[in-house]
């Protein structure tokens, strides 16, 4: 049985595709593919259920249209649309070491600046314009918008569920 410490929270099921069962899920096909992607998860009355992944097709850049064994049909499908998705933490470990955690996956993990420490919960990503940005909410109910930048992301550590950075002064007080 798989437990929610061996999983990171991904979204939800966008809705089915096509008539044979076909699912539209968060994740990139990059994603899955660099790390090695063989199972989903979704999480039903309160159980994770692991699905195998059976084929992926690109849809976008942050999701993917997959097919999961045992889900055949549009009704099946239709079955697990608004089911929140998440993904073994195994998997993410190799995004983790190969560099390449989207940012995405840093919905759920905590804001930590070398300097100012714990900042909170990143809460959404905005990818709508070139300058991704993260939003942070803090424990005090502040809300922060922080660049999600190459430039001021120090390490990410799935594992621990931490984006490490070093910001420049002042840029939490904005």
């Amino acid at each position: 049985m798989i437990s929610f410490d061996e999983v990171s929270k991904c979204g939800t099921v966008l809705h089915s595709h096509g008539t044979e069962g076909e699912l539209v899920i968060p994740v990139s096909h990059d994603m899955i593919k660099d790390s090695g992607m063989r199972f989903i998860v979704v999480e039903m009355d309160g159980i994770l259920v692991p699905f195998h992944i059976t084929g992926v097709r690109t849809r976008g850049a942050s999701s993917s249209i997959v097919r999961l064994e045992g889900i055949d049909t549009m009704e099946k499908a239709d079955m697990l649309r608004g089911r929140k998705v998440w993904l073994l933490k195994e998997y993410l470990r190799n995004l983790e070491d190969s560099g390449k955690v989207p940012f995405d996956m840093f919905v759920g993990m905590y804001a930590v600046d070398r300097k100012k420490g714990r900042l909170g919960e990143i809460t959404d990503i905005d990818d709508s314009t070139p300058n991704v940005l993260m939003k942070v909410s803090a424990a005090d109910g502040r809300e922060m918008i922080l660049p999600a930048c190459d430039e001021f992301i120090r390490n990410v550590s799935v594992r621990r569920g931490i984006v490490s950075l070093d910001l420049p002064d002042g840029l939490t007080e904005i």
